[in-house]
């Protein structure tokens, strides 16, 4: 289950590199895809620093995560932004003696597709691998992912996610 919700976080960071930009003419597409570009740096750094406050900074406030297994929904499965920031609350300790350890999970995208859906929405989807190195890197899961981003103000905000684990 730890695993499972390091992997999460690192996904959750892969949603934000979906590219979620654009738009009709009312959008300035250049101006968006650099306040992507930024969030997506920043939650790249945090993932890796195992950085909660940073990971919930990209969270809407009504975020909810589906995870899956062969189609059905995993036991906890379901959460909201605030259970699954208490969870990875819980696994801070655990998480960042990994890091000192030499431990690394990494998430890297094999196809990500996005649509804008409207100025204020772009939904995503895609297949993933993540990457762990203990002296060794091997591909340890890999699924489907997709969910929706959606301005809010100024920024980009994480509302919804399916992960499929594979």
């Amino acid at each position: 289950m730890r695993k499972k919700l390091i992997l999460l976080s690192v996904l959750v960071m892969a949603l934000t590199v979906a590219g979620c930009f654009g738009g009709g003419p009312s959008v300035d597409r250049e101006a968006e895809a650099v306040k992507v570009a930024e969030v997506v740096e920043k939650f790249r750094t945090a993932i890796n620093a195992f950085d909660i406050e940073a990971i919930d900074s990209v969270l809407a406030s009504n975020f909810q995560l589906t995870q899956r297994q062969d189609g059905k929904v995993l036991d906890n499965g379901q959460k909201s932004r605030a259970k699954l920031m208490e969870e990875l609350r819980d696994l801070e300790a655990d998480r960042l003696s990994q890091i000192e350890q030499g431990y690394d999970l990494k998430l890297r995208w094999t196809t990500l597709d996005r649509v804008f859906v409207n100025d204020n929405t772009v939904t995503f989807s895609g297949l993933w691998v993540t990457e762990e190195t203990i002296g060794t890197l091997w591909i340890s899961e890999y699924g489907r992912i997709a969910g929706s981003v959606v301005k809010v103000g100024d920024d980009w905000k994480i509302t919804e996610m399916t992960i499929d684990f594979e």
